[in-house]
């Protein structure tokens, strides 16, 4: 039983054996996004189903649309909500593994205004709003009764959040406004269109080195491009946003992109105490664990969520933190006991094979020495994350890259920027139509 259809549980769906497992994948969104992409779908430059995949096209996996609702662990059940998250259509599906993959929601931090007027990029539908928005501004600066005041203050487009997916998005912008647009609207991109970009933190793109922070911000200002580092958002309004620094900045769009929070599935359906053994009078009640700060699961070297009992009951863990052989977890939700990953695709993507390959190798030996009892990874190698390297896109044909010490920038960066996500879309389909679209 899966639940996500993201890169952790896509990319496990289509790894795992079907000769050994029943993939089942539990999601409210029935496709795979490939979402480094979404940047170029929210402003034309690639057709939006380039960044989809349907989960239905993974051989021998069945498809469940709903929600995770509850998870009986001593019973191994899940209750998936499959009316709408309104409890109207709610049922119970047995699981032998639960692999819990459904990654984090947009960070918006309680600050008022954000859920109702920013527009956020992280599904398929959230560029389609965003090119409507862009394209209706548009439209409305060029009425005749809009004045040249108020066409700035609506073809002014604010990006909040100054990491690679915020980076990219202001690039993909700038490249419509001045490739594109500019032949339909000439006077409004050269008069009245601009870009901002705000961060709380002193500099963009943090995760990179100091020099390519430099190259990105020196590239961005020759494009008109305008960071803003050190501000802090206080509301966002339907036509502008509001910082501690400057005050009502009036805007036509806010594309709001600041980190992750918690999903709700971990904090609520994964926080209730639990009894491992129902029958047992004695036993003790069991929690599973979570980081205290970010609330994400806590799992061992082998992905593996940890539980304990509540003090130190009768449970055989005695109060110390033990894995759960049956439920894993995999990418933004969870993560490793003592260690720190980046939230990133790479992750999640490189957990998904790794699991993949170890239930398939465990499935097999189980299989070869006739033994009837679930499949343990207790015997395989432990997870290790191996950093392939960090990249941004900056317009006009311009990246970053990073990787093991090696810094490229320009032209060049931008070639293995493309490379890149050309290789790890899924379908031939989409590896075809990307490069023609681009």
């Amino acid at each position: 039983m899966i639940l996500g259809s993201g890169w952790g549980g896509f990319g496990l769906a289509r790894s795992l054996n079907t000769k050994y497992y029943q993939p089942v994948i539990v999601t409210p969104r029935t496709y795979f996004v490939f979402t480094p992409l979404l940047a170029g779908t929210a402003v034309g430059t690639l057709e939006f189903r380039t960044a989809m995949e349907s989960s239905h096209s993974l051989r021998g996996v069945e498809v469940v649309r709903g929600w995770g609702d509850s998870v009986d662990v001593a019973n191994k059940s899940l209750l998936v909500d499959g009316g709408g998250g309104g409890g109207s259509d709610k049922f119970n599906v047995p699981y032998d593994k639960l692999v819990v993959a459904v990654g984090c929601y947009a960070q918006t931090f309680d600050i008022p205004g954000v859920k109702e007027h920013a527009l956020f990029l992280k599904d398929v539908g959230d560029a389609r709003r965003i090119r409507r928005r862009i394209l209706d501004r548009f439209e409305d600066a060029s009425l005749p009764s809009c004045t040249p005041a108020r066409a700035r203050e609506l073809l002014h487009f604010a990006i909040v959040g100054g990491g690679p997916t915020g980076i990219e998005f202001a690039a993909e912008l700038h490249d419509l406004l001045q490739d594109d647009l500019i032949r339909i609207y000439p006077g409004l991109v050269r008069d009245a269109a601009r870009i901002t970009v705000f961060d709380v933190a002193p500099a963009i793109l943090g995760m990179f080195d100091e020099k390519l922070q430099k190259y990105a911000r020196a590239v961005f200002a020759r494009q008109g491009i305008r960071v803003q580092t050190s501000h802090h958002v206080l509301e966002v309004l339907p036509d502008a946003v509001v910082t501690e620094e400057e005050g009502r900045v009036p805007v036509g769009a806010v594309v709001w992109s600041t980190g992750l929070a918690t999903n709700p599935f971990v904090k609520n359906a994964l926080g209730r105490p639990f009894k491992p053994y129902p029958d047992d009078a004695r036993a003790a009640e069991w929690e599973i664990l979570k980081t205290p700060k970010s609330g994400q699961l806590v799992v061992d070297t082998r992905l593996r969520v940890l539980g304990a009992p509540i003090g130190n009951g009768d449970g055989s863990g005695n109060g110390h933190p033990v894995p759960l052989d049956d439920i894993f977890a995999l990418g933004d939700c969870c993560a490793i006991a003592h260690q720190s990953l980046p939230a990133t695709a790479q992750v999640a993507d490189q957990q998904a094979d790794w699991l993949a390959r170890a239930l398939n190798r465990a499935a097999a030996s189980n299989t070869n020495a006739k033994r009837k009892s679930l499949a343990d990874v207790d015997d395989q190698p432990e997870f290790k994350f191996r950093s392939l390297g960090i990249m941004a896109y900056l317009g006009g044909w311009r990246a970053i890259t990073q990787s093991g010490g090696a810094d490229v920038k320009g032209r060049m960066a931008w070639l293995l920027w493309r490379t890149a996500y050309l290789t790890k879309s899924v379908s031939w389909r989409n590896k075809l139509l990307i490069p023609t679209y681009w």
